[in-house]
């Protein structure tokens, strides 16, 4: 199972909810990918490829 995380422009205001997110989903056995708006935005290509990859594996 793979769960992907966007950080936004305002993801250092809930870092703290977001780490207790990412942990309970990382128990739960999810792999997670997380990007960052400038990720989104910048390479957008390579975000895909990462994701298209790790659900063919």
């Amino acid at each position: 199972r793979l769960g992907i995380e966007y950080d936004g422009s305002t993801h250092r205001d809930s870092l703290t909810a977001d780490n207790r997110r990412q942990n309970r989903l990382l128990d739960a056995g999810l792999t997670l990918l997380r990007f960052s708006a400038g990720d989104i935005s910048q390479t957008p290509q390579a975000v895909v490829r990462l994701v298209r990859s790790m659900l063919a594996a």
